[in-house]
């Protein structure tokens, strides 16, 4: 018969011993040296501890974006009344205004420092209708006044992407309107404005 050296025995005699004492299954690990297999610090797949708290504090709030006029139907329509009621509670410049065919819109007015800071304000502003796909209409008059009206033409009317809009709008930093006429009309002053010492 086959011999087997006595170390190879012993171990079997401890294995069989370790077995009646514990029938729980055995560790192939408290038999190897520490570094031979690699130790799992997290199952497989797991993602890292701080991925899984909830940190509202590190979250950026939601960025404000217009609904997209292929969405809607006339039951986005707002009442122009309410809506002038929300401008005059927050301050905002925007005024609801009809249109030569009898339609509500949202409009606001301004002077600019010059013909280049009024380009200028309406290249800015057009900017942000085409990253938001709501195109207002734009005037320009007297060679510095500019005149901005919104409203949804699919509907015919105002809805609340009008009113984000003009938010968006009111954010555009850089404008430089005339100081004569900021002067007049305090309520456009604020951080998108710049300025001058002309009028």
């Amino acid at each position: 018969p086959a011999r087997y050296p006595s170390s190879i025995i012993n171990i079997w005699n401890l294995l069989l011993l370790f077995l009646w004492l514990d029938p729980a299954p055995l560790s192939v690990q408290a038999f190897l040296p520490q570094h031979s297999l690699p130790k799992m610090t997290s199952p497989v797949g797991a993602l890292p501890a701080s991925a899984n708290q909830n940190d509202n504090s590190s979250t950026p709030p939601a960025k404000k974006a217009c609904i997209p006029c292929t969405t809607m139907d006339p039951s986005f329509l707002l009442d122009p009344t309410e809506v002038q009621e929300r401008l005059q509670k927050s301050g905002s410049p925007w005024k609801v205004s009809t249109n030569e065919d009898g339609h509500a819109t949202l409009e606001k007015t301004f002077v600019a420092r010059n013909f280049q800071a009024a380009l200028n304000a309406l290249n800015a502003m057009g900017k942000v209708a085409e990253e938001q796909n709501h195109h207002p209409d734009f005037h320009l008059t007297e060679y510095r006044t500019v005149r901005i009206v919104v409203w949804t033409h699919k509907l015919q009317g105002l809805t609340e992407s009008d009113v984000t809009l003009t938010q968006l709008l009111d954010e555009v930093p850089g404008i430089v309107y005339s100081p004569k006429w900021l002067r007049e009309h305090p309520e456009y002053a604020g951080a998108n404005d710049t300025t001058s010492s002309e009028s």
